[in-house]
């Protein structure tokens, strides 16, 4: 699947699917033309990203934050190695330079990269004591996930 060819856009459930909502037609503002035909996601569609989410959940729980770590480095070295391929996908899609697109890019490897980070620090956060009013009381930080969640990208365009 090239970059332009959205035919199987949603990943569900470890696979990647078609998506059975309205065609959008994606134009380069630069050329004032078209260069790709997508479908965004339908209720049935969400619902079913939503169910295999929450199946998956319990397992994804007990991963460690290391190996969410090394999930999150994954994706941000896989951006790096599309990331000619990415920018200039961002250039036309958005019209926007190249300089402007690379830092596009490299914000989006830096955001999972971010994330790496700080999923490699929690087991050796967790547990962690905290102190209140002496060494007679504390607490411990403990950080747990608590499911999937949900997140919509509007436009006027919907």
């Amino acid at each position: 699947m090239t970059l332009t060819d959205r035919s199987k856009s949603l990943f569900i459930n470890g696979d990647w699917q078609a998506a059975n909502g309205t065609e959008l037609t994606v134009v380069d503002p630069k050329q004032n033309a078209p260069f790709a035909t997508i479908k965004g996601a339908n209720a049935d569609d969400v619902r079913q990203a939503a169910q295999a989410a929450a199946a998956a959940f319990p397992a994804w729980r007990a991963i460690s934050g290391a190996t969410r770590a090394k999930y999150l480095n994954a994706i941000a070295r896989g951006l790096e190695k599309r990331q000619d391929a990415l920018v200039a996908l961002q250039m036309q899609n958005s019209g926007k330079p190249r300089f402007e697109a690379e830092i596009d890019v490299g914000d989006a490897v830096a955001t999972f990269d971010y994330y790496a980070t700080l999923a490699g620090g929690l087991d050796a956060a967790q547990d962690a004591r905290v102190d209140h009013a002496g060494e007679e009381h504390f607490g411990l930080v403990r950080h747990e996930p608590v499911g999937p969640v949900c997140m919509m990208v509007l436009s006027d365009k919907f």
